[in-house]
């Protein structure tokens, strides 16, 4: 997964080569500890050594970790919502008898009656 790096923590790497791109993409790996990827170059970027490098893991994972569920949640909210009038879904679904429909539900619901009727007809 790729996410774009902390705007603060991103001035706390240096180059591995020396390029002075900037230090801009986290990158979640198989592994689960995330490094940095220069855009300029495409390298690496290493930490700083020191206690800092590890604070900068850490936070770099959370970081992470925070993206990849805020992605889920809005995946999530447009799957729950009606496409054509953003009304939830569970207000209005085709299945469900007795609930009321949005104005595209409705002719999508005719839309099925008409072809069935006229597949029952041409028998």
């Amino acid at each position: 997964m790729t996410v774009p790096a902390p705007p603060d923590l991103a001035a706390w790497f240096r180059h591995r080569d020396g390029c002075a791109g900037p230090a801009v993409f986290v990158i979640e790996h198989a592994d689960g500890h995330p490094g940095l990827v220069c855009r300029g170059c495409g390298r690496s970027v290493t930490f700083r050594g020191g206690t800092f490098a590890d604070a900068a893991r850490r936070v770099l994972r959370r970081y992470a970790h925070e993206v990849a569920h805020a992605a889920e949640d809005a995946q999530a909210k447009a799957l729950a919502e009606c496409m054509d009038c953003g009304a939830p879904l569970p207000v209005h679904r085709m299945d469900r008898p007795g609930v009321p429909l949005c104005a595209a539900d409705r002719v999508r619901r005719e839309q099925l009656k008409l072809a069935r009727r006229g597949s029952k007809g041409s028998r």
